[in-house]
């Protein structure tokens, strides 16, 4: 069942994503505290986080937000979609992305550029996945390490 998240998947969240970051391979120190910050401000009105539970057990989470910031119109940023391996393959992230959308109705544009950082093989199975789900690629995610 998909569900926003409480407070009560709190730790449960936090479990998961230091799981998503051990799987990625940006140079990052996980935060227990900053992660907890992070749900919980979203938990709290901050953001959009869903969460997909299978009698107690959260499959995966999908996070992100709405916003305008030039434009009258509202765009929605999925920023994190993590499946536990366990539940991977069984349609949980489709499942999460249409739940998020549904979420966003006010949105005119959905974005999502979650694959940063993931690999090229994560990578071409999440561009799939979303241009499953309507999506289209636009443009790359660029980064540099700032030395």
């Amino acid at each position: 069942m998909i569900r926003p998240a409480t407070e009560k998947d709190l730790y449960p969240l936090v479990d998961m994503a230091r799981r998503f970051v051990s799987e990625t391979n940006l140079p990052y120190t996980f935060s227990d505290e900053l992660t907890k910050l992070t749900f919980w401000d979203a938990i709290n009105g901050e953001g959009i986080l869903l969460v997909d539970d299978h009698d107690g057990v959260i499959a995966g989470a999908v996070m992100g937000y709405m916003g305008s910031d030039f434009y009258h119109e509202y765009s929605a940023y999925i920023t994190k979609l993590y499946i536990e391996k366990e539940f991977r393959g069984l349609k949980v992230s489709m499942n999460l992305i249409n739940a998020f959308e549904d979420e966003a109705k006010e949105a005119v544009l959905l974005f999502t550029s979650a694959t940063a950082g993931m690999g090229e093989k994560v990578e071409k199975l999440y561009t799939h996945l979303f241009e499953h789900a309507g999506y289209s690629v636009l443009g790359r995610v660029m980064v540099k390490e700032n030395s």
